[in-house]
């Protein structure tokens, strides 16, 4: 992988997105990419991660799927689908367990850990109160990054979770200008 030294944008969200939020992303992550010279990160889960990478793949630009198990064990299975494609635009999947070990459920706190600490700011497209998104959010601003969040219709409870973030201090991103300050 020779990517290291480009900045690098965490996007993660739901594994059940709404047709809007993946228009969204269709949209404006390509602007994102494009114009900002990042790498995208994600989690390769089925949903807005994979809609990344394969967003990412599309432009031939390098994304990097970080897994909750190890190499030879990819999760989720339809992660596999794509990670010919990630290696063919100069991504990689990434890994901290052993290359045969299995997913737990505790391994995806550690895979949002390294989500959030390997993007410059994360973006969050749909979280839930109780998500992987939301962990990885919570990390990031441990870790003292920007999180921006696509907000929606306070009564979706898809978005709770992200009108959470706005709560504490998270910006709004409707469109991909609304990070040009922070890149």
């Amino acid at each position: 992988y020779k990517n290291w030294q480009k900045e690098k944008i965490a996007i993660v969200g739901s594994r059940k997105p709404s047709q809007k939020s993946l228009w969204w992303l269709a949209k404006e992550l390509r602007l994102i990419l494009l114009k900002n010279n990042f790498v995208s990160v994600s989690g390769g889960a089925i949903g807005v991660d994979q809609a990344v990478h394969q967003s990412s793949c599309d432009l031939k630009l390098p994304t990097i799927a970080i897994l909750p198990s190890g190499l030879d064990r990819i999760y989720p299975r339809s992660l596999a689908l794509i990670t010919k494609q990630i290696l063919d635009s100069g991504g990689c999947l990434l890994s901290e367990f052993a290359d045969r070990q299995e997913v737990r459920k505790y391994h995806f706190s550690y895979r949002n850990r390294l989500i959030a600490a390997m993007g410059k700011i994360s973006i969050i497209i749909e979280a839930r109160e109780k998500s992987g998104s939301l962990i990885t959010a919570h990390r990031a601003l441990e870790m003292g990054k920007d999180i921006f969040v696509v907000p929606s219709h306070p009564l979706d409870e898809n978005f709770r979770g992200s009108l959470q973030l706005l709560k504490l201090g998270a910006h709004i991103i409707t469109k991909s200008e609304d990070i040009d300050y922070w890149s």
